[in-house]
């Protein structure tokens, strides 16, 4: 039978895993909470005090 080849591009399951989790790690570190930015929807939110900002944008969530 006929097997199509898998294009080169194509990473292995568990290559992906350690990728995101690499990821996920990296964001940790710079202070990402994970949760969406209320105004540009980017995802580097940290904290600011009490209250968070965005990265991306500058945008607080209420807090000046």
């Amino acid at each position: 039978p006929f097997k199509p080849k898998a294009e080169k591009s194509e990473q292995p399951v568990q290559v992906r895993i350690k990728s995101q989790a690499a990821q996920v790690q990296e964001a940790l570190l710079k202070g990402y909470v994970g949760d969406p930015c209320p105004e540009c929807s980017s995802m580097t939110l940290v904290r600011n005090g009490s209250c968070l900002k965005c990265e991306t944008c500058g945008t607080t969530t209420g807090c000046s």
